[in-house]
């Protein structure tokens, strides 16, 4: 186990109604070398639900049960941090009920309502802990699932779960403070890399407006010195964090 937040991942993501999953070669190619496979625990006996990163180094193509590859992430050791992280922002989505009532209430597809909440309605910080969160956070999930497969068209319910899922982690790796680049076909899903705590000069550079008010704000800030642009950022960050914690 690590504290440290490791500064480039990718990320296959992988959700089962089941305790089984299945890795494909081609899953483990496509994480190959620093990637990892974010797998969701549902088991109470392994403190779940809980997402869990596994290194890839240590997957082998083919069927793998929950127990193995709990046990895999213990023997090789995790991103530590970065997975209480994770789970804490996927936990409070699951939580939050008024937000998946806003989310099945949108018109369209699941990709746009689930985007639309998570910019609009980021989910309340919940203030359950231990094993009196598990348990409310595995019925949460259970609801969710129900919900869902009541709200698509035939059997699609846990595909489109694991779509869901998949974006509310990479919402979470944003909150953790990575930027991430989404993997529309193929694998992986996403990959992930970690911008500097304290320094924003990165996103403002990768940062390409369509919109020519938006370019010459762009421009603006760029024309600021180092102090000015210091007090910006963190006012930025404040007012951020401030609109995720309400």
């Amino acid at each position: 186990m690590t504290d440290a937040l490791p500064q480039n991942v990718r990320i296959e993501v992988k959700s089962s109604r089941t305790e089984d999953f299945t890795l494909s070669r081609r899953d483990i190619e496509g994480i190959t070398p620093n990637g990892h496979a974010a797998v969701l625990l549902k088991s109470r006996h392994l403190k779940g639900p809980r997402w869990v990163l596994v290194p890839a180094h240590v997957l082998s193509p083919g069927a793998v049960n929950e127990n193995q590859l709990s046990q895999l992430t213990e023997e090789e050791g995790a991103p530590t941090l970065l997975v209480e992280k994770l789970n804490k922002s996927w936990s409070d989505w699951v939580l939050d009920s008024g937000v998946q009532d806003l989310f099945f209430k949108q018109p369209g597809a699941l990709k746009e309502a689930i985007e639309w909440c998570l910019k609009n309605h980021p989910a309340r910080p919940s203030r359950f802990q231990g094993s009196v969160r598990e348990g409310k956070l595995s019925r949460g999930l259970r609801g969710f699932q129900s919900r869902l497969d009541q709200h698509v068209k035939g059997d699609s319910g846990p595909k489109q779960e694991g779509f869901v899922h998949q974006h509310l982690l990479e919402d979470a790796f944003r909150q953790a403070g990575y930027q991430v680049t989404n993997n529309n076909i193929g694998v992986p899903d996403f990959s992930a890399t970690l911008v500097a705590e304290h320094d924003m000069t990165g996103i403002l550079e990768a940062w390409s407006p369509e919109d020519p008010t938006l370019r010459q704000m762009r421009e603006q800030i760029r024309g600021l010195n180092d102090e000015q642009r210091a007090e910006l950022f963190e006012a930025l960050r404040e007012s951020l964090t401030f609109k995720r914690s309400v």
